[in-house]
């Protein structure tokens, strides 16, 4: 290991080896050679167009918003209120375009078959609900969820 002491350097051994004049311009060198190679990559960049640009971000997020109807996935969350944590867990998947959440869990306990079978019973209800919805009533729902 090699350290600095102020007028020379300090090497393994304990012995001072005599500062010499490279150690400037080879302390100078790294930070010249990082701009010039960062100067030789901006130069290579061009400029995109702010339309395409935006084009490519709309295309991606459409793409991303049609796919999502078929994904469903699981929402744990915990709320904390005078020092008692209540924690819900559901399955949350898009109905007609808007969110609905089934419970699959309550404090981390899984819901026994009956509490299943009953929230199963309405999600049919709901499905059945939004089917018959006018694109007015959609709106709106998509709108406030």
């Amino acid at each position: 290991m090699i350290q600095a002491d102020g007028l020379g350097l300090l090497s393994q051994t304990g012995r001072t080896i005599p500062a010499t004049g490279f150690l400037l311009p080879a302390a100078l060198a790294l930070p010249l050679l990082v701009m010039c190679v960062c100067d030789r990559a901006m130069a290579q960049c061009k400029p995109e167009n702010v339309g395409d640009i935006i084009q490519r971000a709309t295309t991606a997020m459409e793409s991303d918003w049609n796919a999502f109807p078929g994904f469903a996935f699981v929402e744990r969350d915990s709320v904390t209120s005078k020092r008692e944590t209540t924690v819900a867990t559901n399955r949350v998947f898009m109905i007609d375009g808007s969110d609905y959440y089934m419970p699959i869990a309550f404090n981390d306990k899984p819901y026994t078959a009956e509490q299943t079978a009953q929230e199963h019973e309405k999600l049919l209800q709901e499905i059945g609900r939004r089917s018959h919805q006018t694109e007015k009533e959609r709106f709106f729902a998509v709108s406030s969820g």
